[in-house]
């Protein structure tokens, strides 16, 4: 079976409406905010973490996600479409 192959974009969608659906945020919530700044402890971060991992189908290693790669849903985007492209190319 073919792994799906996700865009940047799609990447971001789902990551934000992943942590939007933890929270409860609205649409005040962006790809560029702040996610700390925004109250997203570390006990939701896990729970997200795993949402991503089930949701896209990948396995995040421990140091693939750093609080610079988290801090953002577009950071995350960036760092989730670079894991995967390695992936594909492994």
């Amino acid at each position: 079976m073919t792994k799906k192959t996700w865009t940047y974009e799609e990447l971001e969608a789902g990551v934000l409406e992943i942590i939007r659906s933890q929270k409860q945020f609205d649409e005040s919530l962006t790809a560029q905010t702040d996610l700390a700044a925004a109250g997203l402890d570390s006990l939701t971060m896990v729970r997200v973490m795993v949402a991503i991992e089930e949701k896209f189908g990948i396995w995040l290693e421990g140091d693939t996600m750093s609080y610079e790669t988290l801090r953002t849903v577009e950071m995350m985007a960036q760092s989730l479409h670079k894991v995967i492209a390695q992936e594909a190319s492994a």
